[in-house]
Formats: structure tokens, sequence, C-alpha cells
């Protein structure tokens, strides 16, 4: 009989007998999953009405850990290539910290500690035994209350005020501005955008955006029927949670990623077929037949789903998202203030404005008897400026070109198989975080230590489950 080759790629310590290998299980504490449960179970404090008077504790107990386990941590790991960029950042901010117009000094350190503690991940994630299976949980984990949320926002939308947490007090200081916060839905009903498991209305949409991301990524990588069906569900009710919460910019977001996933794993699907071995190429294909009419129907079935609860306010404010009109909606909603920071604001403050003169640092820690108004950040290339002037803006603009870069080479890659998927997801919501910063200062907010905690998880699965050359096994 003739003896035929298995072409796998062997880590070290795997064990190779004919046709079969088998990698060894990382041991580790789970404290991934511990950090995005924190995360989320301090969310929810916010509904609790016995909880919610803590809401500065709730809000920024997810900073703190992150740099708790930024210097707690042991050990040394091979760090993301973005945590170099991200070295300049806090040389940079280091500098800034000695401009003369800047706020009280506390409200200079403050600000450069939620740099810090949203840029930490890059460097105490790698320090942790992490492993696809870990990967995938910590994915799972996300998912699963985005989805939840999103199903909140649906039900919220459907049965106005009988899921509705508390709105946020802060919210509700803000006088005329709350009324732009609620919509007419179909009875004619005038009530808050969906909240979901937040207290902010129209909340729902990033946890539909969530929702729907992951849920293509889990929803490519699986092979059985019904959880192939739960996870093209997540992407139909998130798609339906950012229609029903009326924000123009999360909706842009997800037919970004989506389009941007779906032309990686075709790029990716093209470059298996130069693979050397047929077993490698057949191996390494993904399907995108299936994920193509998920994406088309999430976004079909969810458009319906949300007119048929919204009513026409779903359809007056999309329509504005027309190819005629898109550009003069971004530039009335959001392209003057990148208008004002490239043409006013850059050449006043090419070096920075000074730290700790916008935003809750400002708030909470800037000087109260100044009767200098404090300044104004609406999108993140405002707030890049203010605190360390150009050079911050390519700083951390060269961060984010080395995440995508690093998840686009590892998506590519026939070797690494549901972890390529998840590099694709990793590119595609990049692509798309790149786009909000032109909506609000993603960067200073827990998502963005959600983003470099996602890439720098990536990166480390990559690098603890290396790829050498794949290596003949026989069969028979």
């Amino acid at each position: 009989m003739s003896t035929k080759y298995a072409y796998l790629p062997l880590d070290d310590g795997a064990i190779a007998w004919p046709g079969v290998v088998v990698r060894p299980r990382l041991r580790s504490r789970p404290l991934l999953e511990f950090f995005v449960g924190a995360e989320i179970l301090c969310q929810l404090a916010l509904l609790t009405p016995a909880l919610a008077g803590l809401r500065l504790v709730w809000r920024t107990a997810p900073f703190a850990l992150s740099l708790a386990l930024l210097a707690l941590l042991p050990g040394r790991g091979r760090l993301h290539p973005a945590a170099k960029a991200a070295l300049c950042i806090f040389v940079i901010l280091a500098l800034a910290l000695l401009n003369p117009a800047g706020d009280t000094l506390t409200a200079r350190i403050a600000q450069i500690a939620m740099y810090a503690a949203i840029l930490a991940p890059l460097f105490w994630v790698s320090r942790l035994r992490i492993d696809r299976a870990v990967m995938r949980r910590v994915l799972l984990i996300v998912w699963g209350f985005n989805t939840l949320s999103a199903v909140m926002g649906v039900l919220q939308g459907y049965y106005p005020g009988r899921f509705q947490p508390n709105v946020s007090a802060v919210i509700l200081a803000g006088g005329p501005f709350v009324e732009g916060l609620k919509y007419r839905n179909g009875a004619g009903a005038l009530v808050f955008r969906p909240m979901g498991l937040s207290d902010v209305p129209g909340g729902a949409a990033g946890a539909g955006l969530y929702a729907a991301v992951l849920g293509m990524a889990l929803f490519v990588g699986e092979r059985r029927l019904w959880k192939q069906a739960l996870f093209a569900a997540s992407m139909l009710l998130g798609t339906a949670a950012i229609y029903l919460c009326l924000v123009r910019s999360t909706l842009v977001m997800l037919l970004l990623s989506m389009l941007v996933f779906a032309l990686v794993i075709a790029l990716h699907n093209l470059k298996t077929m130069t693979a050397r071995y047929r077993s490698a190429r057949r191996r390494a294909r993904i399907r995108l037949a299936p994920l193509i009419a998920a994406i088309a129907a999430a976004s079909l079935i969810g458009f319906s789903t949300a007119v048929s609860i919204g009513g026409r306010s779903v359809v007056e404010r999309f329509i504005t998202l027309a190819p005629g009109n898109a550009r003069q909606t971004f530039h009335q909603s959001r392209g003057h203030f990148l208008e004002e920071t490239l043409q006013t604001l850059l050449p006043e403050f090419p070096l920075g404005a000074g730290l700790g003169r916008w935003g809750m640092m400002n708030y909470y820690f800037g000087d109260k008897s100044d009767p200098e108004e404090p300044l104004w950040a609406e999108i993140q290339w405002t707030a890049w400026l203010y605190d360390g002037g150009i050079l911050l803006i390519l700083a951390y603009t060269a961060a984010i070109a080395l995440a995508l870069g690093v998840a686009y080479r590892i998506a590519l890659d026939p070797a690494y198989g549901e972890v390529a998927v998840w590099g694709a997801m990793m590119v595609a919501y990049g692509v798309s975080v790149l786009a909000l910063t032109f909506d609000y200062a993603f960067f200073q907010s827990q998502g963005g230590m959600d983003f470099w905690l996602l890439n720098a998880m990536l990166f480390t699965v990559v690098a603890k489950d290396r790829h050498p050359a794949p290596v003949a096994v026989p069969y028979r």
C-alpha cells in the first residue's frame, strides 16, 4: 500500500502520529476572562439603583484594573509591534506635561493615566499564557454580553418602557440635549432610543456592532448548523439594534466592517490557492458564500425589523446616508469639527494645547476658579491635537496602523486556520474604529482599551502558537 502524507504545522512539543497532531494545552490563569467579566459587571452595576450612585467608581474601575495588571503581573512576553509606538506616545505625553498652558497638575497626570490604562493591554496581555481556547472563550464572553444587550435594545424598541433601565443622571442633567436622544416610534410615541444593557440612550448601538462583528467571525469559524444559526441571529439582532438607535456612524462602521471582513476572507482564500500542498489548500480555505448570504440577510431583515418597530423615524434617519446626501450629512454632523481642527486648531496648537484642558479629566480635576472655558473635543483628532499636537496624532495613528498590519498578515496566513478568521475580524474592526475616530473620541473610552486588548490577545496567541514550515506526517 502506498504511503500518503498530510502536511500539518507542528508546534514545539506537539505529538505526531499517522494523520494526527495533538497540541498541548497551555495551563493559564483565567485573567483575561476575569478582566472582561469585570468590565461587564461594572456596566451592569450602573443599572442597579442601589449601586448607580457610585457611577464614577464603576466607570473608572476597568481602567484602574488595567493599570493594576500592568504594574503587578510578573513576567515578560513578546510585545505587540504597536507597543513601540505606544512608548513614543508616553514620551510625547511626558513632554506635554511640561506645557505651561496645561490645567492643574492633577488633571494633567490624570489625563496621562487615562492614556496609560487604555494602552496598557499592549504590555500586560503578552505576559499571560494564552492559546486559541482562551481567545475563543474571551470572544464568546464579549459576544454573549453584547448580543444580550442588543436583544434588550430590540425589546425596548418593541415594548417602550417595559425593559428600559433608568437613564443616567448625567444624561438627564443635559437639559434640552436630552430631547435629541428620543425618537417617535411606529406607534407615534416619543421614547428614548434603545439603551440595551446600559444607562445611555442609544447605547444598544455599540452592543449591536460588537454582536454583529463578533457573530460574523464566529459564524465563519463554526461548522455546526445550530451554532451557525445562533451567530447569524446575533448579526441580525445587532443590525436591527443599530437601526433602532438611529446612530448613523455606527451603521457605517458595521457596513464597512462587513465589507472589509468579506474582502479579507476572499484574499485569504486566494492566497491558499497558491499553497504548495493540496491538503493544506483544502484545509485552509474559508467558505465565503454562506458568509455573504448571512451578511445580506442580517442587513435586509435587520432593517425591515427596525422599520416595523421604529416606523418612519428609521427610514428618514438613514435615508440621509444615500450617495447624494452622505457627504453633506457628514459635513453637517462631524465634518465641520475635522475642518476646524485642521484649519484653525492645528495652526494654533501645533505642539498641543496642554494636558487636562478638555473632557472628564478637566471636569473632575481641572481648576474650577479659572474663568477661561475648558476646551471641547468632539472627535478623536481634536483630542489628540489638544493633548500632544501633531506628534501625538502621528504616533497614535502609527500604533493603529501597526495593529492593522499585524492582523492583516495573520488573516492571510493559511497556516493559522481559525486564528486567521479572527485576524480578518480585527482588520475589519480596526478599519471601522479608524473611521469612528472622525465621530467621537473613541480612544478615550473603554472601547479604545478593548481594541488594544483584542489586538494584543490575537498577537500573543500567534506568538505562543508558532507555525514553522509544514512537516510531512505519513498516514495510511
